[in-house]
């Protein structure tokens, strides 16, 4: 239990915790209240403090914040900075002019927005060290994982360059869709028509209901307004070598697909309540989608993406589908449970939330001291809780905005304020807002989002190879035949196909030959492989009429986009993970008093510098390898490349030697 004595605080535990002295009531230790034309005068042990709605005197027992009472041994306050450092994280620049109202406190939420104080940590030399080795491990396995990144996905890229020149040559173009043509069996073609669907989508959430017809896909999308954390880090080097970070902390209102545990706030007075529904994406697929005479396998109608918001055809239980657009004006109504922090019960949110409209509403000061002095059986949680709010709303700019927000927080606004009968409600306190439904004012926390979206059947491109009434994709691995069938194999073979019609692409479609993998002994390498080459083949719908020429090079783009971000990807592996490796070398430098870190800078700087050109050159030098037996020319322009970083380093070499 949290009591307070009369020079500190004192933690006792439950019932089965014992202590040598009791605790004496606040009516004991500061005896009774009586007023004084100064102010409020306390007993002898209470010192008179100002009638003032912000400020007062302090009283024995007090913190250097206004009101604030000692810590229990070994409590450290969220809003205050880390025990025993709350000035030091003041003079470290806490939140501005809030370090006048102590270390590092609170500042206001005006328009979802506020500040939950600050922290700091000091590692010595040493522990700065230990961490740069942790990296440099980290960073070798990052430096040695770049390998298979680049040499697979340029394997792939040579791969896909060889299948999309063949999908050119033999591709069947402006076949039926309107029927299945025995003669385009196993062949790759080029279809446009319409897609269809018999079936009905359905879905529900929260009284709100949805049913649509012709349609290939149906969206829900859930969002609730929540308070989120956001941090900012500033490090700052000592004369021995240590290191003193500073995190500061801040949060926002902002509406999140997910549930963000506030648990782990750093100030516990933020508090976002539990959703009453899923939150994210929930997505149904009809089962049966239609293509002329075709049906669509699966993985053509999960690339349907063009989704259109079908919000307006929802209907709330109850029959309900005003719109609210002044909604955010009224009261707010209990449209969420209780829900209060760990430990506060009912009775005591209640008592504080009226302490805290007292005292920073209507100027009575000292009310909310003297909720602290009546109220029994505070435990430790619950007093850190209810001391971060009450600097939450003292260091507010708008304390009236503040408590009301937190009582929405809580649950209780509604037990205050009861909702206008002017204004009707619907059902389940749904509501229809143009392309959302919403549940809440749509400006408190714990207010929820919902939209419907859906992909209307309608005109499509497929290209694919014909599988009776439905549809393949062409591997890479693939033979054609000389009839310009595809069957499985081993390889892609030159097509013979007379008939064939080019679709005017200008791709490489000679043969390719290409290695095994860089090193296939290696499970993480092979894993990496498996990964990057994964869909190497044709099986494109486009949801418009295009002709085969754009249809692949559509599928061209995708694929050269996805390369460029392999290999730029696996570039920075490997250069940041060399600048990893070498990290832990400048860093001895920092045991050094006082011109250590400079040093280490230096160092640092040069070790950036080789650990860019070598890594450089080890990638392009991969890239190189990698296209050596499909593309030899093309190979000999990144052997170029990695040449010129390899002089760099050479010429740095000689300049420093």
């Amino acid at each position: 239990m949290w009591v307070a004595s009369e020079t500190k605080r004192k933690v006792l535990s439950g019932s089965g915790t014992t202590a040598k002295e009791e605790a004496a009531s606040p009516t004991e230790l500061f005896g009774a209240r009586r007023r004084s034309p100064g102010g409020f005068s306390l007993a002898p042990r209470r010192r008179t403090y100002v009638v003032s709605p912000r400020r007062r005197a302090l009283r024995p027992g007090y913190s250097t914040t206004p009101r604030r009472r000692a810590l229990p041994p070994g409590y450290s306050s969220p809003g205050y900075g880390t025990a025993g450092a709350a000035g030091a994280a003041g003079a470290a620049g806490a939140a501005g002019a809030a370090g006048a109202a102590g270390a590092g406190g609170i500042a206001g939420t005006q328009h979802g927005f506020g500040e939950g104080g600050v922290t700091v940590t000091h590692k010595s030399a040493g522990q700065v060290f230990k961490e740069k080795l942790h990296g440099a491990m980290f960073g070798f396995v990052l430096f040695v994982l770049g390998f298979p990144v680049l040499w697979f996905n340029e394997q792939r890229q040579a791969k896909m360059e060889a299948l999309f020149g063949r999908a050119a040559k033999i591709a069947r173009t402006n076949v039926d869709s309107e029927k299945v043509d025995p003669q385009n069996e196993r062949c790759l073609v080029h279809m446009q028509g319409k897609t269809r669907t018999e079936e009905q989508l359905q879905d529900e959430v929260l009284g709100a209901s949805i049913i649509v017809t012709g349609c290939a896909k149906l969206k829900r999308s859930a969002e609730m307004l929540q308070w989120v954390e956001q941090t900012t880090e500033e490090k700052k080097d000592d004369n021995y070598g240590g290191e003193e970070k500073i995190t500061r902390y801040s949060y926002s209102q902002e509406w999140r697909s997910r549930w963000e545990d506030s648990r782990s706030f750093n100030d516990s007075s933020y508090m976002n309540p539990s959703p009453p529904c899923e939150l994210g994406d929930k997505i149904q697929t009809a089962k049966r989608v239609n293509f002329g005479a075709f049906t669509l396998p699966s993985d053509l109608v999960n690339s349907l993406h063009s989704y259109i918001n079908c919000t307006s055809e929802s209907t709330l239980v109850g029959g309900s589908s005003r719109s609210f657009a002044s909604v955010a004006e009224r009261p707010p109504t209990q449209t969420m449970p209780i829900n209060l922090p760990n430990g506060i019960t009912l009775q005591m949110a209640q008592g504080f939330l009226e302490a805290l409209r007292e005292e920073y509403e209507r100027g009575n000061g000292g009310a909310v001291g003297d909720f602290f002095d009546s109220v029994e059986g505070v435990s430790e949680e619950a007093g850190r809780t209810l001391e971060s709010v009450e600097s939450r709303v003292q260091s507010s700019g708008n304390p009236a905005s503040t408590i009301s927000s937190l009582a929405t927080e809580w649950g209780l606004e509604s037990q205050r304020t009861a909702p206008q009968t002017d204004m009707p409600t619907s059902s389940g306190g749904l509501q229809h807002a143009g392309s959302y439904i919403g549940l809440g004012s749509g400006n408190q926390v714990g207010d929820i989002r919902i939209t419907f979206e859906k992909v209307p059947c309608g005109p499509a491109t497929v290209f694919a190879v014909q599988s009776g009434d439905s549809f393949e994709p062409m591997e890479h691995t693939a033979e054609i035949s000389a009839d310009g069938k595809v069957s499985s194999g081993t390889g892609l073979r030159e097509p013979l196909n007379p008939s064939s019609q080019d679709v005017g692409i200008d791709f490489d479609g000679s043969s390719a030959s290409f290695s095994g993998g860089c090193c296939s002994c290696c499970q993480a390498c092979g894993a990496v492989g498996t990964l990057i080459e994964s869909g190497e083949s044709i099986f494109q719908i486009t949801e418009r009429h295009a002709s085969a020429k754009e249809v692949l090079q559509e599928a061209a783009d995708a694929q050269n986009c996805c390369h460029t971000v392999g290999k730029y990807g696996g570039w920075l592996m490997m250069v940041i993970g060399l600048n990893m490796i070498f990290d832990p070398f400048p860093t001895l430098f920092r045991f050094i008093p006082f011109a250590g870190t400079y040093i280490q800078y230096f160092v640092g700087w040069i070790t950036g510098v080789i650990a860019f050109l070598l890594g450089s050159t080890l990638a392009w030098l991969t890239i190189a390898l990698a296209w050596l037996f499909a593309r030899p020319a093309k190979s000999l322009q990144y052997f170029l490349v990695a040449f010129g970083f390899f002089a760099a380093i050479y010429a740095l070499a000689a300049m420093y030697t």
